[in-house]
This record gives structure tokens, C-alpha cells and sequence, in this order.
């Protein structure tokens, strides 16, 4: 016993699948027809599913029948199959068999293992699965994969399908048939939603006909009306249906997509066939072949627009559509063209009735005017000319005789003042206006004369530019050089009203300012950088400021000339241009010398505070200078114009050493003082006392942050040093974490005010 026991677990370990095995509908129909007994009033019911977690690349042998809840796992199912056939007639049969050729369907997976297709049930009157009321699942049975001729795995879709039979009665449980003669491809397949978008899963669903497969026990309207008429189909609906059916959806044999589709807004279709609630039973409702038939409408007008109500994608058989025409300004409606009824052609608006694809046309016909003008252009101004231009829109249905710009000094210019005639006959035209005085607002039309008169644009405007300065730059220096600020000099231009200076880290800058263009300072003119504007001709020396420390700059300046009010008169001198180059001294910087790990803090009150002391480098600061100071902690989240927390205190190589709670740079005894060396470097000590700030919350990361004056006596934080290493935060506390630690004393021989330092390596 105990081996038997042993050999059937192994073997059913040998049998589990690799892969979870599974079948998800893609397309399942609600409802499906059904009835105890014979029977006779059968509709075959179609749906679609996807299968997965088979063998890749297999052939398996199938065959799709129907169970209930209460079936048994290994239940194979009822119902009769309709075998779905890419090419030729699809196959029905009574029985089914995974060995006896016609009693199964094939398919074969892709390389994944997966498998989609189309699956036909007929309804038969099996006794316990197709009752009305009932819901019933599609099971698919499923041989290995490999030529077997059992059933190896058995497939149900975890939704469900609701079986009614044909009656007259007002019940959940009772249907009615719905029969149609449309145009679809035979073998393709239908489905019909209560809704317009076809959203959720469809009320029921079939195949067109012919398909070629045998028919028996189908309902008589199926028998006489649909079986084997191309292009016709049948399908059952439930008597409870309050939306009707309002849309349905042609589908590809080949695969699940759209081929075509109808849609009814309230279920009640063109040819008056209602499908709300519907107690016909036997007696179906029959839908017209136009009911499914849809149109396109496209419409268009020359020069106008058109208003279409409804407007839609497709329309149905028999829908009326109103076209109305709106012409453009000057342009008035003369006639339709295209798909219109005759003695409808003069209509506007156009009642069309949508029984064919129709193409029309709205023609509107100009009227007649002097030109229309648009577009005044001007480019290419100097001191002196500009190339003006505009564009015909319209000749005004008249042939032009003239064309070209007028200009005046006032804002009403016409052909009465200044006309430049174009010599071109072109709708767009450019003529050159010269002789112009520098810095002027000139403005400007472009006008065009037919046998009705002269047509011009809009009016625009523009200054003629400065006179340009005589010279470029000869002679740009660098007078100083500091780690935030460069000082420049240079030669003086006759005829120049303002230098522009440009600036570029590492490279020359290469931008060219354009004229009739103001530049503010920041500005970028492509790689350059504006630097300076100097208002000012006899300026000969500015200093550009808030530069980076330790950074080769280039600069180039160029001489320009303005009216001093108006941008557009800037004329800049870019012939040749004067470039130098500067590094700046590096700024202040600080670095940590010696730094311990951790700090003992804790927010609140913290009455357990331990000294903290450090050893820190400032370079960059002026030579033999006098610093004010006060030393606090931040955190990497504080901004850069924070001065942090803790109380300081400042360490004296005479004398005490002195504390204070309140830092600050005004009052003596609230900041500590250092000088810098000769070459602009201080080191020494620094200490602070955490205090209950929560900057000094256990377990965060603090840096030292040194808060500098000027340098000058000054008593307002400029400059401000971090160091880039952090420490620790500890809180007093026996416990073993990351975040606590435990004090530490001793009574030594050590001099007062020196330092020490512990380590954990003995080369500390």
C-alpha cells in the first residue's frame, strides 16, 4: 500500500503543468437560447477566447461545451459544436470525440503558448444545463497537445451566460428571436450591444451565413430566413431588454477586428423594428438589411464653412441631415455640387436624405472690390533704407494695374504721399525705400489699384536705425582681477552712444547682437552671455561683478548707437571685435582639518550637552584682514542663507574662552574674531554647544557652517562656509542603536585649553 501510495505521487508530479493553464473571454455574449427536452427552437451562439499556458507551437485536438456550477471538474459539458473554419464550411456535430476525425476542432498555439480564436455553440435540450434561468460557463476540453485522444485539460471561463428560452412572457428568463438580411461577409461574425459605444459585453452574438455546417432542431425563423442565406444571421434576445439593442458589430473571421458597424440612439431601428422588451418568442423580430446599411457624408465649401446637424462619422439608412453654408467676408453663397438631389442644388440650407455616400460641394463666389492687402513686411533696415513689402490677398475680382508701397511720417499713409510702384507682379512683392532719415519712425502701407481703386494693407511701422558707430574697439584690458569681479577699460568710439559687453566661461563668446534689439544684463545672445550694457559713449570702464571664483572668463565689447529712447533704433558696430580673457581668484572656501564623527544632541531642552570642538582652514580671504564670526550646524535641507544653530564658543589664545546662546555679528562677546595671513588663510579652533534646536534631532547628519563679515568691521553675515563633511547626532541613552552614545570623562594632566581627540585605530 505504502508503494502504491509512493508511484502515484510521483506520477503526479511528473503531470503538473510548468505553466498555469487559463481562458479568459475576449467576446462572450450574455445570453444564450436554450430549453429542456427536443428542443427545437435552437440558435447557435458564438463568443471568442484566448488561451494560454499551453505548449508553444502545439496542435490541439478540442472540442467547446457548456457546464454549470455544480459540474464536476472533470465534467466534460453538453451542448453540440460548430467547428470554426479559417477556409471552407465550419462543422457541426452531435457528438463528440477527441479520436474520431469530425468530432473535433484543431488549433495550434503561437510561441508562447497561446491561442485566440472563434468558438460556436448550438444549444440542445440537455436536462440540467440548458434550463431558462440558468447560467451556464463555456468549457473548452482540451487533448495533450501531442496527438492524444482524451481530454487532458478542461478550461471554463469564469463568466457566465444566462439561458432563455423563446417565449412571449415578460420574464427573466425568456427571449426573442432577431433575424436579418444584411450585406455582411459570410463566416464572419456579429454581435449585438445594448448600448452605442459597444461597451461591456454584448447582449448575444453568431455567425453570418452560410457557413456551410448542417442544420437541425434550429428555430423555424433560423431555418426558413437565416440558414444558409449569405449575408443573414440570427440571434436571441431576452424579453427584459429596457435599452434595446443599439449597436451591432460586424467582426473578422480571421481575427476579432472591427469590420463594420450600426448604431441606434434609442433601440428603435429605421425600418421600425423595435428591440425594447421585446415578447415576440418564436416570432422574430426582423431588422431591415438597410437598418445596418451606414453612409458617409463629406462636405466641403470653397471659401465658406458648413454647419452638418447631426454631424457624425456615419449615418444610417434614411437619416435626414441639414447642410448649412456660411460664406466667408465678402464672399456669398452661389450653388451645391456633388451628390445633391436635382432641384436642391440652390438650397442652403440642404436637407439631405442619407440612403448613399454622398460627396457635395458649397460654392461661394467672391464679390467684387477693390484689392484686398495683407502682410506689410519689412526687413533689411539701416539708417537710411528698408526693403518693404505686403501680400494680394484678393484682386478683388478685377485685374490689378498697379502695386507697391506708400510711406509717410504720419500713421495715414497713402498713394498721395511717398509710392514706391514694385516693378514685379507678383501677389507677394518687396520694393526697396531709400533716402530715409536715421532714427525716424517711418509708416508704411502696401497698396494695390484695380478699376475699382486702390486697396491697401494695415498700416505698421518702424524706426529707421542710428547711424553706425564710426570704429569698433581697438583696445579692451583687464584692469583687476578679484575672485567675484573683473574690471574692464577700454578706448573711447567716436559716433558710439553705449558699449555692449558679452561674456563666455572658457571659450570666446561668438554671439552677434542683431540691431533694432535692446539687450538687458543676463540676456543670452546664442553662446555669449550679456555682461554689461553701458549707456554712455564716453564711458571707457566698467566692472562686471557677480562672476564665479577660480573661472576663465572671456569677454568682447561692442560699440552701439541709439536714439536713447527707442530700441529699434540700436545700430551696433560688429565689423571687427575686441575680445580678452581673465581667471578670477579663487573665493573663500573652507575645508575641515579635523573633524570628529558625532555630537551629542537631542531636540527639546537637552540638559545632557557636551562640547563640540573642531579644526577648520579658511582660504581666499583679503590678506592681514580682520574677520568677525560666529560658528553654528546646519542641515542639508537648510538654505544656503541659513546661519544654523548651536551656541558657540569662541576659542581665545588668551584667556578665557568665551560663550555665548545668542551669536551674532553686532554685539561684542557674540562673535569671535580671526586673521587671515598674508596670503589670505586663517586655521584655528572652533567649538560649538549643541543646544535643543531640532537641527540637532538623534541619528541626523549636521555640518559645521562658519558665518563671516566683510572683513570691515561690517555687522551683517556675508559670506557663509560650509564644511563639506558631517557628523553624527547621538542622544545620551543606554540603548544599542545608531543614534544614542554614552559620555565619557577623565581627570588628566593635560594643559587647560588644548585639545583631544579620540580615536578607534591606534594611528589614530
Amino acid at each position: 500500500m505504502k508503494k502504491t501510495f509512493i508511484f502515484i505521487f510521483i506520477l503526479m508530479c511528473i503531470y503538473v503543468p510548468l505553466n498555469a493553464q487559463s481562458i479568459t473571454p475576449v467576446i462572450l455574449p450574455q445570453y444564450i437560447q436554450g430549453n429542456t427536452g427536443t428542443n427545437s427552437n435552437r440558435i447557435p451562439f458564438a463568443y471568442r477566447a484566448r488561451l494560454t499556458g499551453l505548449n508553444p507551437n502545439a496542435t490541439y485536438r478540442f472540442f467547446n461545451q457548456v457546464v454549470i456550477s455544480t459540474d464536476a471538474a472533470n465534467s466534460n459539458g453538453a451542448g453540440n459544436c460548430i467547428f470554426v473554419s479559417q477556409t471552407g464550411d465550419f462543422v457541426r456535430t452531435t457528438s463528440t470525440s477527441l479520436s474520431t476525425a469530425g468530432e473535433y476542432g484543431t488549433f495550434t498555439t503561437d510561441e508562447t503558448g497561446t491561442y485566440e480564436g472563434w468558438f460556436v455553440t448550438e444549444p440542445t435540450g440537455n436536462a440540467t444545463r440548458f434550463i431558462p434561468g440558468k447560467y451556464i460557463f463555456m468549457r473548452i476540453n482540451l487533448n495533450n497537445g501531442a496527438g492524444g485522444t482524451t481530454v487532458a485539460t478542461r478550461l471554463t471561463t469564469a463568466d457566465s451566460v444566462r439561458v432563455v428560452k423563446l417565449g412571449a412572457l415578460s420574464s427573466d428568463s425568456t427571449g426573442t428571436g432577431l433575424q436579418c438580411s444584411s450585406n455582411g461577409k459570410p463566416k464572419d461574425f456579429v454581435f449585438l450591444y445594448d448600448n452605442v459605444e459597444g461597451t461591456e459585453r454584448p447582449i448575444s452574438g453568431s455567425f453570418i451565413e452560410n457557413d456551410g455546417a448542417a442544420v437541425a432542431s434550429y428555430a423555424l425563423f433560423y431555418t426558413n430566413n437565416v440558414n444558409g442565406i449569405d449575408g443573414a444571421f440570427g440571434v436571441v434576445l431576452p424579453n427584459i431588454l429596457p435599452n434595446g439593442i443599439r449597436r451591432i458589430e460586424q467582426k473578422s473571421l480571421a481575427n476579432d477586428s472591427l469590420i463594420a458597424f450600426a448604431t441606434d440612439e434609442d433601440g428603435i431601428w429605421p425600418s421600425g423594428a423595435s428591440t425594447i422588451n421585446p415578447s415576440g418568442g418564436t416570432t422574430a423580430i426582423v431588422l431591415a438589411g438597410t437598418d445596418l446599411l451606414t453612409y458617409t457624408l463629406t462636405a466641403t465649401a470653397t471659401n465658406g464653412t458648413i454647419t452638418i446637424e447631426p454631424n457624425q462619422e456615419k449615418y444610417q439608412h434614411g437619416t435626414n441631415v441639414q447642410l448649412t453654408v456660411t460664406a466667408e467676408s465678402l464672399y456669398h453663397f452661389v450653388a451645391w455640387s456633388g451628390d445633391v438631389p436635382a432641384g436642391q442644388e440652390l438650397d442652403n440650407p440642404l436637407t439631405l436624405v442619407m440612403d448613399q455616400n454622398r460627396t457635395v460641394t458649397a460654392l461661394c463666389a467672391l464679390d467684387s472690390f477693390t484689392p484686398t492687402l495683407v502682410m506689410p513686411t519689412k526687413a533689411e533696415i539701416t539708417d537710411t533704407s528698408a526693403l518693404l513689402g505686403a501680400k494680394i490677398l484678393s484682386d478683388g475680382n478685377d485685374p490689378i494695374t498697379e502695386r507697391g508701397i506708400v510711406w509717410a511720417l504720419v500713421d495715414t499713409p497713402s498713394v498721395e504721399d511717398h509710392k514706391i510702384v514694385a516693378s514685379d507682379t507678383n501677389d507677394v512683392f518687396t520694393v526697396m525705400v531709400d533716402s530715409l532719415l536715421a532714427m525716424t519712425k517711418i509708416y508704411f502701407k502696401g497698396y494695390a489699384i484695380n478699376g475699382l481703386g486702390v486697396g491697401y494693407s494695415s498700416v505698421d511701422s518702424f524706426y529707421t536705425l542710428a547711424q553706425q558707430p564710426t570704429t569698433c574697439v581697438d583696445s579692451l584690458k583687464v584692469d583687476s582681477v578679484m575672485a567675484k569681479q573683473v574690471n574692464l577699460s577700454w578706448s573711447i568710439v567716436e559716433g558710439a552712444s553705449g558699449y555692449l559687453i558679452l561674456m563666455k566661461i572658457d571659450t570666446p563668446p561668438t554671439g552677434i547682437p542683431q540691431d533694432a534689439n535692446s539687450y538687458a544684463v543676463g540676456n543670452t545672445i546664442d553662446d555669449a552671455t550679456v555682461a554689461g550694457v553701458i549707456l554712455s559713449g564716453t564711458t571707457s570702464s566698467t566692472s562686471i561683478s557677480s562672476l564665479l571664483p577660480k573661472t576663465q572668463y572671456y569677454f568682447s565689447i561692442i560699440p552701439f548707437n541709439w536714439d536713447g529712447t527707442n530700441a529699434e533704433t540700436y545700430n551696433y558696430k560688429t565689423d571687427t571685435i575686441s575680445t580678452i580673457s581673465a581667471l578670477t581668484l579663487p573665493g573663500i572656501e573652507v575645508t575641515s582639518v579635523i573633524l570628529p564623527q558625532f555630537i551629542q544632541g537631542n531636540t527639546g531642552t537637552n540638559s545632557n550637552r557636551i562640547p563640540f570642538t573642531y579644526r577648520a582652514r579658511i582660504t581666499g580671504l583679503t590678506a592681514n584682514t580682520t574677520y568677525r564670526y560666529f560658528n553654528q550646524f546646519v542641515i542639508s535641507t537648510d538654505a544656503v542663507t541659513a546661519n544654523g544653530a548651536g551656541n558657540c564658543i569662541f576659542v581665545n589664545q588668551t584667556g578665557d574662552f568665551v560663550r555665548t546662546s545668542n551669536p551674532g555679528l553686532l554685539n561684542t562677546g557674540a562673535y569671535g574674531t580671526l586673521v587671515a595671513d598674508e596670503n589670505g588663510v586663517y586655521e584655528g579652533w572652533f567649538a560649538n554647544e549643541p543646544t535643543g534646536n531640532a537641527r540637532f534631532a538623534a541619528g541626523k547628519h549636521v555640518f559645521i557652517r562658519i558665518n563671516l563679515n566683510d572683513g570691515a568691521e561690517g555687522t551683517t553675515v556675508i559670506t557663509r562656509l560650509t564644511v563639506e563633511d558631517s557628523v553624527r547626532v547621538l542622544r545620551l541613552d543606554p540603548l544599542s542603536i545608531d543614534s544614542t552614545g554614552t559620555g565619557l570623562r577623565c581627570s588628566s594632566n593635560g594643559k587647560p585649553k588644548d585639545f583631544v581627540f579620540l580615536y578607534d585605530n591606534v594611528e589614530g
